[in-house]
This record gives C-alpha cells, sequence and structure tokens, in this order.
C-alpha cells in the first residue's frame, strides 16, 4: 500500500505577526536561500489569509451595529 501524503502550507499555521516572525528567524538560521523564498511566500499568504479574517470581522462588526439600529 502506498504511503499517502496530504499538501503542507506552513502559512496555515501563522496566526498572528509573532508566529510568522518566530517562522522567518527558524527558516533564517538555516541560510538556505530556497527556505528563505518558500517562507517568504508562505508569509505573504499567511498575511493575506489575515487580512481576510480582519476584513470578515469588521465587516461583521459594522453589520452587527446596522441590524441593532
Amino acid at each position: 500500500m502506498a504511503l499517502k501524503l496530504i499538501p503542507f502550507d506552513a502559512a496555515d499555521f501563522l496566526h498572528d505577526e509573532d508566529s510568522i516572525a518566530d517562522y522567518l528567524a527558524a527558516c533564517t538560521e538555516t541560510g538556505d536561500a530556497n527556505i528563505m523564498r518558500s517562507a517568504e511566500q508562505a508569509v505573504a499568504r499567511a498575511r493575506l489569509k489575515l487580512q481576510v479574517v480582519e476584513q470578515a470581522r469588521d465587516d461583521e462588526n459594522s453589520g452587527a451595529s446596522g441590524s441593532s439600529a
């Protein structure tokens, strides 16, 4: 039976700027340019996800205050 692998995206585990900073620091310590490029791409995806979540929360909060009026 073949081993089944699932995709891994570090961006799924970077939930705030502190975790992003820790991740970048760990990747920098490797000294590997390929790892750093991959890390920078993951951080960009993570920050995009964070922006989407923040915007959804803002929209939800502005909608909640508008519906109570």
